[in-house]
């Protein structure tokens, strides 16, 4: 599973590379960033609504060492 997601990140980055050169520089990463980031939020919310409440209300009992 490491080597999938490790091979994955370069992938995506192969991908994004020359997608930020078109056009105007700043605009065209700053749309990355933006889609990005947005990926990033859906990857992590849609497993957080598949979480019953039960278990997130056991992840906010377990004590922490600060």
């Amino acid at each position: 599973a490491s080597a999938v997601l490790g091979a994955l990140g370069f992938a995506f980055g192969g991908i994004v590379s020359p997608l930020v050169g078109i056009g105007d520089i700043m605009l065209s990463t700053g749309c990355m960033f933006v889609i990005g980031s947005l990926g990033a939020f859906l990857c992590a919310r849609i497993p957080l609504e598949q979480t019953d409440e039960v278990s997130l209300e056991k992840i906010k009992t377990l004590p922490f060492d600060p």
